[in-house]
């Protein structure tokens, strides 16, 4: 699972760090921090492409978690 903060270019230059610690750390609280938490910054086109490069290139290298649950419980059959 990866977490995306979009839309950060809408808030003033000041408070973006602030906003990207608590976006983080709500993440992680609900999430746990093996997640990766990432930002799409439209701000420029080039910080935009990297970006969403980055992201990208962590679709490709995220493995699906299994299905724990699955193996717990039994299936019917009828």
């Amino acid at each position: 699972m990866i977490g995306v903060l979009q839309h950060i270019e809408f808030i003033s230059s000041s408070k973006h760090s602030y906003v990207k610690k608590l976006f983080n750390r709500i993440f992680e609280s609900e999430f746990t921090d093996k997640y990766k938490f990432m930002t799409l910054n439209k701000s420029s086109e080039t910080l935009l492409n990297a970006d969403s490069n980055a992201l990208l290139r962590q679709i490709a290298v995220s493995y699906p978690d299994e299905l724990t649950w699955r193996e717990k419980r039994s299936y019917m059959l009828g």
